[in-house]
């Protein structure tokens, strides 16, 4: 669905996101952030793409620094997530969270590998 409606908009007729796309149930992580590199260069009068996720918590924990270290299960996939500043939610965090943010390669993990940049929670769940 996201790429038929991004191949629909003219390059000169580039959406500036309002609020987060949803990422659809078996949408391909890998696919995904290929297709919205598409939508670059990304500036102040081109804002990146967020993306809106509701997905399974598997892990969370606080890292160094204070930043949240997430392993999130979405359309049977494993998500890694990272929140800078947001460790403090790794305990108030229930089964299944809304996630807000980026995606972008996952340096660490390499091979092609993707993770979200975690901005925000939209309706966490009672905690686990």
């Amino acid at each position: 669905a996201f790429v038929s409606a991004c191949a629909r908009r003219s390059e000169f007729e580039r959406p500036v996101p309002t609020e987060p796309l949803d990422w659809i149930e078996g949408d391909d992580a890998a696919q995904l952030l290929e297709d919205l590199h598409q939508l670059e260069p990304c500036g102040a009068k081109n804002p990146a793409p967020e993306l809106r996720v509701r997905a399974l918590v598997r892990s969370a924990r606080e890292v160094k620094g204070g930043h949240l270290k997430l392993e999130l299960e979405h359309s049977g996939r494993s998500i890694s997530g990272f929140g800078p500043g947001l460790g403090a939610w790794a305990a108030r965090l229930g089964a299944e969270v809304v996630v807000v943010g980026q995606l972008r390669p996952d340096r660490f993990r390499g091979g092609g590998a993707v993770e979200m940049l975690v901005t925000r929670f939209v309706e966490p769940t009672a905690s686990r």
